[in-house]
């Protein structure tokens, strides 16, 4: 019996993690989540795994951290070569000097589409490089094409429910956790909360929201604090908008 391809998503953000999880349920592949860098630690020393898909940005170790620990074999890695690729929104030039002669296997921009992440693990895992694509040998047995993106073309309605669902669950979270960095004027938590809230936007297609995390996240990249108060004000609303626009027609509904 063929073992099956078992991958550990490392990801904080639960929207993130589900989508992921969904694709590679897509290609036939198991999975686990890893909310955070000391918990896939902690797994990939107990268990085997044949892939690691890394986040970047997360709280307390983050995914630069957690690839340096895997590599140098801490915490008794199983594996310290296992494949690594990156998951993240940033281009490769803005951040190849941090990972310091870390060897990293590939690595994929968010929001997470079918086709990218197919072309990356068939890459790194078999070493094959696909240039087209034939449906019938991916998932045959679907009825919906290959190409899947929440993002670009929702066509699960059911799924896309749970993910607003999923963003109504976090979004007074992201309000309170906005707050208290506001209270202590830390600008370098306000840029993380902003990069993970970010891409969360993008999943459920809140155009508005997206843009004014965008503009928060520059505003304290500049060290801006005044322009951080008021977009962050702006910011605020627009979540609490939202929240009752899916407490009305989705969560309501059911």
């Amino acid at each position: 019996m063929i073992k099956p391809i078992n991958i550990l998503i490392v990801e904080d953000n639960p929207l993130n993690a589900k989508v992921t999880t969904y694709l590679l349920k897509r290609m036939k592949y198991q999975s686990q989540i890893a909310k955070s860098g000391e918990i896939a630690l902690k797994l990939l020393s107990q268990e085997d795994f044949d892939l690691v898909l890394m986040d970047l940005e997360m709280p307390d170790l983050n995914g630069f951290d957690t690839s340096k620990i895997i590599r140098n074999n801490g915490f008794n890695i199983k594996n310290p070569d296992i494949p690594i690729i990156i998951m993240t929104a940033y281009e490769l030039s803005d951040i190849n000097d941090k990972f310091n002669g870390i060897k990293i296997d590939e690595y994929i921009i968010k929001p997470i589409e079918f086709d990218i992440l197919y072309i990356a693990i068939n890459k790194v895992l078999f070493n094959n490089i696909i240039t087209d694509f034939d449906e019938s040998t991916i998932v045959n047995d679907l009825n919906e094409p290959f190409y899947f993106s929440i993002i670009n073309n929702p066509k699960d309605e059911n799924l896309l429910k749970k993910y607003y669902k999923i963003f109504y669950e976090e979004a007074l979270d992201y309000i309170i956790k906005f707050r208290n960095i506001l209270e202590k004027n830390n600008l370098d938590e306000i840029k993380l909360l902003t990069h993970t809230l970010k891409t969360s936007t993008k999943y459920i297609k809140a155009k508005k929201c997206r843009l004014l995390t965008i503009q928060l996240e520059n505003a304290a990249k500049e060290n801006n604090f005044e322009e951080v108060k008021v977009v962050y004000e702006l910011l605020e609303k627009e979540l609490i908008y939202i929240s009752n626009i899916i407490n009305e027609e989705i969560i309501s509904e059911n």
